[in-house]
This record gives C-alpha cells, sequence and structure tokens, in this order.
C-alpha cells in the first residue's frame, strides 16, 4: 500500500527524520532534495519520464528549516522537545502525549529567559500551571531532568520511531546503510 510508505531523510550525512513519501517527493520536486534511493513503485510519469517513490532522500545544504536554521541542528520543535525529555513532565515526572506537552520556559521570558534548548521543557498543564511565571526555586519546583541542547544520536532516532510510531523497521532493506549514522537526541 503506497499510502503507507515513509522515507528516511538524511542531512549533512546524519539521518534527521522519517517522513511519509509524499513529503519527500515534494521537496525532491522543489529541488530541495535528491532520491538517494527509490522503491519499485512509480509515483507518477511527468514528461514521459517515470518518478519512483523515494526509499532515502538527502537534503541539499541550501535548504533551511525553520527560521533560517541549517538542518544539522536539532530543530527546537514540540515533538524534538518531547523526544528530549523522554515523553515526561520534567517536574512531576508523569508521561505524556506530544500533544498534550506545554513549553515550559524554566526561567520565564518575564524574567528574561529564552526560547531555547537550554531554557525549555516538557511540562504537563497542571505543573504548567503551578509554575506559573516563576522560576522553579520561585515556585517551590524541582526540575528531575534539566534542560540542554539534544546532540545527534541514532539511539533516540530508533527510540522516536518505537514511541511516535511513524516509519518502517530499521530491518527497511534500502535503509540499510543509512541508518547507522546518526538523528536527535
Amino acid at each position: 500500500m503506497t499510502s503507507n510508505y515513509k522515507t528516511l531523510v538524511i542531512a549533512g550525512g546524519s539521518v534527521i527524520d522519517v517522513e511519509p513519501w509524499r513529503r519527500s517527493l515534494h521537496k525532491i520536486d522543489a529541488g530541495k532534495a535528491y532520491a538517494l534511493e527509490n522503491r519499485d513503485e512509480v509515483a507518477y510519469i511527468s514528461n514521459g519520464f517515470e518518478v519512483y517513490i523515494p526509499s532515502v532522500i538527502c537534503i541539499l545544504n541550501t535548504y533551511f528549516m525553520g527560521r533560517l536554521t541549517f538542518v544539522n541542528t536539532v530543530p527546537l520543535t514540540r515533538r524534538n522537545l518531547w523526544i528530549r525529555d523522554d515523553g515526561k513532565c520534567v517536574y512531576c515526572g508523569s508521561e505524556i502525549s506530544t500533544e498534550k506537552t506545554t513549553f515550559e520556559h524554566v526561567v520565564p521570558q518575564s524574567q528574561g529567559g529564552e526560547t531555547s534548548w537550554t531554557n525549555i521543557v516538557c511540562s504537563c498543564g497542571p505543573c504548567n500551571n503551578k509554575k506559573d511565571n516563576r522560576t522553579p526555586k520561585q515556585a517551590n519546583m524541582k526540575l528531575l531532568k534539566y534542560p540542554k541542547v539534544p546532540r545527534l544520536n541514532k539511539k533516540v532516532v530508533a527510540k522516536a520511531i518505537r514511541k511516535l510510531g511513524f516509519g518502517e523497521p530499521i530491518s527497511e532493506e534500502k535503509w540499510r546503510g543509512y541508518w547507522d549514522v546518526t538523528l536527535i537526541s
């Protein structure tokens, strides 16, 4: 079933994502990426040429993600934050879904805190409300895990795929040789 196929996305020699094949095809068509490996199934025919479903793509270095951040850095997104903090609230330790995760500023913006990896943590709604516009010390709350900038790490990729349920098995034949590189941690 072609609609369920996923594509392994590589940038700067590192695995950075697993995404639906149609999204990868849009990047290729826009000149933002090129296919390293294709499936044997045709996605469409254009000007008499068969375009195959991509299995592995490489993002071109000129392609930026987000606000002018190179793809070889880990973008600060809800999903990446959730992966870094193991899907748990850093204040009470309860498991939270990606949808229920809130961006919690350790040092509130009103007190000069920045929106950065070292000042943002996952928080459940009740802990976020309890902490309010204060530092953890002012709110008499303790961080179970201190925020840090994620490093590239292949183990986290496998953990993310298991937890989030996206992507194909790592044993995907076309992904062999690429998967040993890296992703976010």
